[in-house]
């Protein structure tokens, strides 16, 4: 299937921009978990974020799936995402991912 206004070719599996928004907001959460200081909620921080990372796929998580609590923990988890003295953190957290994995693909490449 063609899409008319780019010309580029989408399959039916495609993610649309929503999934991808609840995906990218589900990675998000799991970071939000790793400096949250309650252990409790940063361990339903990370397990919804996981559940909402994988939004899309076919035997994953449905919005009608979610319950009052966790909808809860998503408004927490926006909120708290979008604050700035975490967005710092989080930014933070993200770069030294990025360096950690640039890092072990340089390690792993072969030695010529």
């Amino acid at each position: 299937m063609t899409n008319n206004l780019t010309g580029k070719i989408q399959s039916i599996y495609d993610l649309t921009s929503n999934e991808a928004e609840v995906r990218d907001f589900g990675k998000d959460m799991m970071d939000l978990a790793f400096i949250e200081k309650d252990d409790v909620r940063a361990n339903k921080l990370s397990d919804l974020g996981y559940r909402l990372s994988r939004f899309g796929e076919l035997w994953s998580i449905k919005g009608k799936d979610i319950t009052d609590e966790e909808l809860q923990l998503i408004n927490y988890g926006q909120k708290e995402i979008n604050a700035p003295k975490n967005k710092k953190k989080l930014q933070r957290l993200k770069d030294l991912q990025k360096e950690k994995l640039e890092k072990a693909f340089i390690q792993s490449s072969p030695v010529e």
